[in-house]
Parts: C-alpha cells; sequence; structure tokens
C-alpha cells in the first residue's frame, strides 16, 4: 500500500505541471518536470524495493501472517519478494501511463494494460504448470508482466510527435529557462 500511495502521489504531482507546461507551449519544461519525477519515482521505488526485502519478515508478520512456520507465513513472505523485483517498473508505469493522453496516444494505454494483463496470465500458467515456484513465481509472473507492459509503454517517448521526448526527457543536462 505504502507503494502505491507513493507512486499515486508522484504521478499526480508530475501530471499537473507537466499538463500546464505542454498546455503553455513550454515543452523543454514539461521534460524537465518530467525528468524530475521520473528521477523521484526510481528513486522511492529503489528505497521501497531495498526496504522490502530487508524488512520482509516484519512486513510479512504486519500483514497478518504472524507463525513463521505456517504456510501461510511462508507464501506471504515468498510473494512480497517476488512483487519487490516488479516495483520500479510499476512505479514507471504509473509515471508515464497517464500522460500519454497528452499526446494524444490513448490507443497505447490500453495496449499497454492488455499487454500485462495476457503477459502475468501467461506467466501464471507457466509457473503453475512448469516451473511449479509457488507464490514466489505468481508475483514474479505479475513483476514480469509490468516490465513488459514497460516495452510497449517506452515506444511512445521516443516518437518524434510526442511532446515529452525521450532525448529531451534524459540527455539534457541543462536545466530549463
Amino acid at each position: 500500500m505504502l507503494f502505491f500511495l507513493v507512486a499515486d502521489v508522484l504521478s499526480a504531482g508530475v501530471r499537473g505541471p507537466v499538463s500546464r507546461e505542454i498546455g503553455k507551449g513550454d515543452k523543454k519544461q514539461a521534460n524537465a518536470i518530467l525528468r524530475a519525477g521520473v528521477l523521484a519515482g526510481l528513486t522511492a521505488s529503489l528505497v521501497i524495493l531495498v526496504l522490502g526485502f530487508t524488512l520482509s519478515n516484519p512486513i510479512t508478520v504486519l500483514l497478518g501472517a504472524t507463525d513463521r512456520s505456517s504456510a501461510l507465513y511462508q507464501g506471504t513472505l515468498a510473494y512480497l519478494r517476488g512483487f519487490m523485483i516488479g516495483v520500479p517498473g510499476l512505479m514507471l508505469i504509473k509515471l508515464l501511463m497517464p500522460l500519454l493522453p497528452l499526446d494524444s496516444d490513448i490507443k497505447r494505454t490500453g495496449a499497454v494494460t492488455a499487454v500485462m494483463a495476457i503477459v502475468d496470465i501467461a506467466m501464471d500458467a507457466v509457473n503453475v504448470f512448469w516451473v511449479k515456484g509457488g507464490m514466489f513465481g505468481m508475483s514474479l509472473a505479475s513483476s514480469i508482466s509490468f516490465y513488459a507492459a514497460l516495452c510497449v509503454l517506452l515506444p511512445h517517448f521516443f516518437s518524434k510527435r510526442a511532446n515529452l521526448r525521450w532525448e529531451r526527457f534524459f540527455i539534457s543536462a541543462s536545466p530549463p529557462g
């Protein structure tokens, strides 16, 4: 829940100012804001990732699995650790996907969502029928689906018609203005 709270706050904090700057026609400032938001998002996701792995045992207890020898505890712990692997990917999706309508790329939003769902279901099936990775495998399937969805999402930011373009996104070393 902490991850989703941080991701949603960062997404809302980026989306408003980026929209304003694009509306004013200042793509350079919009990209600077987005760059700062993505840097903050990746930093937060790495902190959450490290804390999630470091504190996975106490978090599992906080989630209600108090008996460390129980199957519930082991399954919850395994699921949490598998999900942590996908945190940076999901953070980028939550930050970047709401910006697609600013560039009139609504179809990609659906494609990203569809790819994420299809890959998750397919990887769950692989886990259940072949890998037999248990709860870790199930959450790892979700994590893999986040990165597959990023493969559909990120090309938008390389498009020449995009307001928010990748070369302005990371390469510019000078501050706007």
